[in-house]
């Protein structure tokens, strides 16, 4: 049997690998305004990049290097000047990640000083400032919690409290934050809440909550506890 080879066409166009070049120097040299209009523009766009990122780079270094003073210096326990340079970090780089641990320094020095209002709002301009996702959130909102306690805010506390329960479900701190409303809650006199509150904070306890200052023992009493008095309200008595 006799096997028939096929004969090959003929290439009738150019190869594209090849042609490709000779199109890219035709338009070159019909268009060389407009090419060479595109090419600064590129080149400025490449070099304006390559600014920025280097101009973002020294301004993070200067940042980092204001933060380290100002750090220093609290070391020093020179607390004024340490203030200032946290708000010069606020001023000149309010956007930097390096800002929000100014608000945090700053809140802390505050509350060592017993201004728990300033240290409030510092707080919740880090609040501002990062995420809903953000992990030191949930114990922003508790120090918030404790200076507005300490400043006989309650319902303020309280606010905070039920946000740190509905946002952060399942949070080592979320078990304090169940015990500590129903610590309001029961100073109020409402004794269900606050027994339904504790009840919370006992299901929500895990291996990462801070066994202080509401423990597993202390839970189980003030359920306890409040469950006597919801059957004494029921049946009638004093």
């Amino acid at each position: 049997m006799v096997t028939k080879i096929k004969k090959k066409r003929p290439i009738t166009a150019p190869d594209e690998f090849i042609s490709m070049p000779n199109r890219i120097l035709n338009y070159i040299q019909k268009n060389p305004k407009k090419v060479i209009f595109v090419s600064i523009v590129l080149t400025l766009v490449i070099l304006s990049s390559l600014l920025g990122r280097h101009w973002y780079k020294k301004k993070k270094e200067h940042a980092l290097s204001f933060y380290a003073q100002a750090e220093r210096l609290l070391n020093e326990n020179k607390k004024e000047e340490a203030i200032k340079i946290f708000n010069q970090i606020l001023e000149k780089y309010p956007r930097m990640g390096i800002a929000k641990f100014s608000y945090l320094k700053l809140a802390h020095i505050y509350e060592q000083n017993g201004n728990y209002k300033e240290a409030i709002s510092l707080y919740e301009s880090y609040l501002k400032a990062t995420k809903g996702n953000n992990s030191l959130r949930p114990f922003v909102l508790h120090a918030i919690i404790c200076d507005y306690e300490k400043l006989g805010k309650m319902d303020l506390a309280k606010k905070y409290l039920r946000t740190m329960i509905e946002k952060w479900k399942g949070h080592p701190l979320s078990s304090w934050a169940y015990a500590q409303l129903g610590l309001i809650l029961e100073g109020e006199g409402k004794v269900s809440e606050a027994y339904n509150m504790y009840k919370s904070a006992l299901a929500a306890k895990n291996n990462l909550t801070p066994t202080t200052p509401f423990g597993p023992a202390w839970l189980e009493l003030k359920v306890k506890a409040l469950s006597n008095q919801k059957n004494l309200a029921r049946d009638g008595l004093p």
